[in-house]
């Protein structure tokens, strides 16, 4: 049998004082663990209870010779620490849009057909207002351009061009003036150039609108061309035979031209002066005479006489006339320039 270990206590311990011990609870009694101490240390034995163990861990160990009835008192709880509390401040929430309201879908089909009714007449509603929208536009626009005074005509915006003195300024505007104060969509354009074109030295008449108060007025007049001799007076005529004026006298400057006053006079005169435009410039014409287009007859002024007929190649009888020019004669003939002949 092995012998005890040799005891290491001094020959004359010292007294250690002993600490009193606390009343033990109520054996029906618990303890409740306080706020922030975890459940477990809560379920844990409380080291100050009776009949709990000791676990070698929290024992005291005997040293210097103490016995073990002399250990440690059992450690003291801890202290239990209260939560902190958040110092942070909260976020604050800034108000969003409102939310639209989600829309109602009935199931029913007495509901969905209420509602489709509904939808159907609220577009309809729609329609109407738009379309009546539109037309009070359209009407104010129409009063404004038909009926308003805001786009009428004014005598000084009135513009007057191409006048002559067979078609004046004065009797051009006698047709134009009488509108002024109409609006420009409701003037009659085209009874204005009519009475202008009625006037006999006008040829043709144009009328634009000039936006918006004017009104522009092309007039082109008809040129005094020839003088033809009728009953002792001289009438002055244009290319297309029109009877510009009467004279007692023949103009100067205009070719005094025998024909016949009528239906024919215009392409007799026209072709009259389509023959002496192809003359050469030496060539000098006293008087131009013809009872129709095709029977043109010119009186040089030495006395000869040229039988020219049609217009027809007036630029090669033009040219063989200053050949036979060369050769005395009172009659050229060159109505065939191909065989002309003199006498």
């Amino acid at each position: 049998m092995a012998e005890p270990p040799p005891s290491f206590a001094p020959a004359n311990p010292r007294p250690r004082p002993t600490l009193p011990t606390p009343p033990s609870p109520p054996p029906d009694r618990q303890v409740e663990p306080g706020p922030g101490v975890d459940a477990g240390r809560a379920g844990a034995a409380s080291p100050l209870s009776p009949g709990s163990p000791i676990s070698p861990t929290s024992a005291p160990e005997p040293t210097d010779g103490i016995a073990e009835s002399d250990a440690r008192p059992a450690a003291i709880p801890p202290r239990i620490r209260p939560a902190r509390l958040n110092r942070r401040t909260p976020p604050v929430e800034l108000p969003g849009p409102p939310a639209r309201p989600a829309p109602t879908v009935s199931t029913g089909l007495a509901d969905r057909l209420a509602e489709r009714s509904a939808a159907l007449r609220a577009r309809r509603m729609r329609l109407v207002g738009i379309g009546a929208g539109a037309l009070l536009v359209l009407g104010f626009l129409g009063w404004v351009v038909g009926f308003s005074p805001w786009l009428a005509l004014e005598e000084s915006e009135i513009a007057i061009t191409g006048g002559s003195a067979q078609a004046s300024t004065e009797e051009i505007a006698a047709f134009v003036t009488p509108a002024v104060g109409t609006p420009l969509a409701r003037l009659d354009t085209a009874g204005m150039v009519a009475g202008i074109e009625s006037i006999i030295g006008v040829k043709e008449a144009t009328i634009t609108r000039s936006w918006p108060h004017g009104l522009e007025v092309d007039v082109v007049a008809r040129k005094p061309e020839a003088a033809v001799e009728h009953e002792g007076a001289y009438v002055v005529v244009d290319a297309d035979g029109v009877e510009l004026n009467h004279l007692e006298e023949a103009p100067e400057g205009l070719p005094v031209v025998e024909v016949p006053i009528g239906d024919l006079t215009g392409p007799t005169v026209e072709a009259a002066l389509t023959v002496m435009a192809s003359l050469a410039d030496d060539v000098e014409v006293a008087a131009v005479s013809a009872t129709g287009p095709e029977t043109i007859r010119l009186e040089l002024a030495d006395g000869a006489r040229v039988e020219w007929g049609s217009a027809e190649e007036s630029d090669l009888k033009a040219a063989v006339l200053e050949t036979l020019l060369q050769v005395e004669a009172s009659v050229y003939n060159v109505a065939e320039p191909l065989s002309p002949t003199t006498s």
